[in-house]
């Protein structure tokens, strides 16, 4: 005979509770982003961490320092996201998490190249060597540009090569660009680097013009429209 169960929320295990809290928090994150409401996204990702900690899930809390270090990135918040792209890397290190520990240092390479940082981008790339993969585009152009800046043109030169190859996106290639145009302005190449801001810009303002309600990210317009005028 089967037993009469009611359902009952309370029957529910702690732990489950908070596993879909913050699963479901990671969704809205990724719905803010693309929204380029990065506060929001940034909010979501700090209640995530928090419910993946009482829920005792180690590795999902971890690796929302990742995100949380990102929010800040694309909020012009270099100070707090260099803080979170540590703690990632230090969790990565201590708990032997691989994705985590190569997340965290794509992202701190990424941010010192995005701020000038080429000799401090160049030391963490060389203590820990990420390998480069056909999914890492933008990790592969920020290697190319740090090689630029650092007067080692020819591996520069091989790896925009190969991140070109790796671009599957319109971001990629916006991105691409914007790195072709700093590493093209340090050889002194005025024409090309212009023309590669020129590229650019004229993409990023066609993905604006086919997403209309998608505000863009101030920040980042402003760095392009900043150096047009060079």
């Amino acid at each position: 005979k089967q037993p009469n169960i009611q359902w009952n929320q309370n029957h529910i295990d702690t732990n489950e509770r908070y596993y879909w809290n913050p699963f479901l928090l990671r969704t809205l994150n990724y719905i803010y982003e693309s929204h380029y409401d990065y506060k929001k996204s940034l909010e979501a990702f700090v209640k995530a961490h928090d419910y993946y900690g009482q829920a005792g899930k180690l590795n999902h809390k971890n690796y929302m320092l990742i995100n949380i270090a990102g929010g800040y990135r694309n909020m012009g918040d270099y100070v707090n996201s260099e803080i979170y792209y540590k703690k990632a890397l230090d969790e990565g290190v201590w708990t032997n998490y691989k994705l985590l520990l190569e997340q965290s240092v794509i992202g701190l390479v990424g941010q010192y190249v995005e701020q000038k940082r080429y000799g401090e981008a160049k030391r963490i790339y060389e203590e820990y060597r990420i390998e480069i993969t056909p999914n890492r585009p933008k990790y592969t152009g920020n290697l190319a540009r740090m090689h630029y800046m650092t007067g080692d043109v020819e591996n520069g030169e091989k790896l925009m090569d190969l991140a070109w190859k790796y671009a599957c996106t319109a971001g990629d290639s916006i991105f691409l660009w914007v790195q072709e145009y700093h590493s093209y302005k340090e050889m002194r190449n005025q024409d090309l680097a212009f023309l590669n801001l020129e590229n650019a810009y004229g993409r990023q303002n066609h993905e604006i013009s086919l997403k209309l309600s998608h505000p863009v990210l101030e920040i980042q317009k402003r760095f392009l429209e900043k150096d047009m005028e060079y």
